[in-house]
């Protein structure tokens, strides 16, 4: 048996059975975290870098004839036969490629292997394929100029709801005896409204807004009705902005059903359209006192970053059906970032790559067990019974740049923020990850019991 690492016997199965080992395929039967040719074999502590050139004719023969004398003995002699080379590490690996052999061997089995492969990819390609081109932006750039011009006096038109009889005792209290009018015109918004929302909504649901069918719907249907936020999360997203532009941290406890979600992709929304505004005019819209609310350099300078909103598992569809509801088509790119790390370590230089929007109308929506997964790969977390803190592990610096932790965020959303409450690998890895952003936003319809320590990070 040659002495070659896993890497290159990979490469050489892949030229006798391409429909078996493509990388995917590798990646996701064994574990492997690198890439073939870095010869990591799974392992990233381990850094030889191997030379394929060095594998002969007779190399690839004695590795495909030790593999097909394996295929044709019984299950007890492949161990045994195995066994005698235990030594050798390669061997290992080679056990676990004939198990993969073994059970994608059979024409249904490989059938069952790409359908599982493909149901990996849709959510990745759905996200892709809804990623601006060029025309849209085109068309956004000269939406964006439109509406940045200033305006004529006109009073801002606002949608009639009904009053809400709601106790405002604690959170927005200075701003409690503004109409919603008044609000529009604190925050400086277009007449139209929340800069970059739909107007109009199917309220049965039944059209998807980013579709061409759906889009058509909402312009001519008689059935689709106004949309925008009401008076509460209006103010809501009013005292959110102020907390960002104060770089102070926001805390949504509305109960369920009130409308959080609306706040926080409001404030998303007004967050680019303040940045496009201040590239164009130098200053802010709207009516803020910015002396009055901080005293920092970079007050009211928001940075040309994206936003990242994180969430759980069991949520994750329902945010991106709701993001594709409240915002226009072609003006965000949604990017999901999900699973674990050994299966996107490549997401950000094949992926994130593509997006082609200005930064602050990027939305990267990752799970809270994404983000641990990438934690995990870069640090030592502290258990319970000692320092709020982290470690970095060792080849921290090679690997940062696959993870989220590697990156610049403008506003971190945090979404069903009670998981991540208390002394637990969720609540540090947040607290990690907080320090790679401007702003935070944390949302939670549970009261939040924790440790004092814990409330006071």
């Amino acid at each position: 048996m040659p002495s070659n690492t896993t890497a290159h016997t990979l490469l050489n199965l892949f030229l006798a059975k391409p429909e078996v080992w493509q990388w995917p395929t590798w990646s996701e039967l064994t574990g492997s975290t690198g890439l073939p040719w870095d010869g990591h074999d799974g392992d990233s502590t381990v850094n030889m870098k191997a030379d394929g050139s060095k594998w002969t004719a007779e190399d690839v023969v004695s590795c495909q004839a030790f593999i097909e004398q394996l295929k044709t003995l019984p299950a007890n002699d492949k161990r045994k036969f195995l066994n005698k080379r235990h030594k050798d590490q390669r061997c290992s690996a080679l056990q676990n490629i004939m198990k993969t052999l073994e059970k994608y061997s059979d024409k249904d089995a490989m059938e069952e292997l790409t359908q599982k492969r493909e149901t990996v990819k849709d959510l990745l390609n759905v996200a892709l394929s809804d990623l601006a081109g060029d025309v849209e932006l085109e068309m956004l750039s000269q939406s964006l100029q439109a509406m940045l011009e200033p305006g004529d006096g006109t009073l801002v038109e606002v949608l009639d709801f009904e009053s809400l009889d709601m106790n405002w005792d604690t959170g927005v209290k200075e701003f409690q005896e503004m109409n919603a009018t008044q609000l529009h015109e604190l925050l400086g918004l277009p007449k139209e409204g929340l800069p970059f929302f739909n107007r109009k909504e199917d309220p049965m649901n039944a059209h998807d807004p980013w579709s061409e069918e759906g889009q058509e719907w909402l312009k001519t249907s008689k059935d689709a009705v106004a949309f925008g936020p009401h008076w509460h999360q209006l103010v809501g997203i009013v005292k959110m902005t102020r907390q960002m532009l104060a770089s102070q941290p926001m805390f949504i406890f509305d109960e369920v059903g009130v409308g959080k979600t609306m706040q926080a992709v409001g404030l998303i929304a007004l967050r680019a359209y303040y940045i496009h505004h201040y590239q164009k005019h130098s200053h802010l819209p709207g009516q803020w006192d910015l002396s009055s609310i901080s005293e920092g350099e970079n007050t009211g300078r928001l940075k040309d970053e994206p936003v990242m909103v994180v969430m759980t598992v069991s949520l994750l569809s329902q945010l991106l059906a709701e993001l594709r509801c409240y915002l226009q088509h072609d003006c965000f790119d949604v990017l999901p970032y999900t699973g674990s790390h050994k299966t996107r370590a490549q997401w950000w230089e094949l992926y994130y790559v593509k997006s082609k929007t200005q930064k602050c109308q990027q939305i990267i929506v990752t799970t809270y067990s994404a983000i641990a997964s990438d934690c995990q790969v870069l640090f030592e977390l502290k258990t319970p019974d000692k320092h709020l803190g982290s470690q970095k592990k060792h080849g921290f610096e090679q690997l940062v740049d696959q993870t989220v932790f590697g990156r610049h965020f403008g506003l971190m959303i945090y979404d069903e923020a009670a998981c991540a409450c208390t002394l637990s690998k969720p609540y540090f890895t947040c607290m990690e990850l907080r320090k790679c952003s401007d702003s935070v936003v944390v949302m939670t319809a549970m009261p939040l019991l924790s440790r004092p320590e814990v409330s006071a990070q």
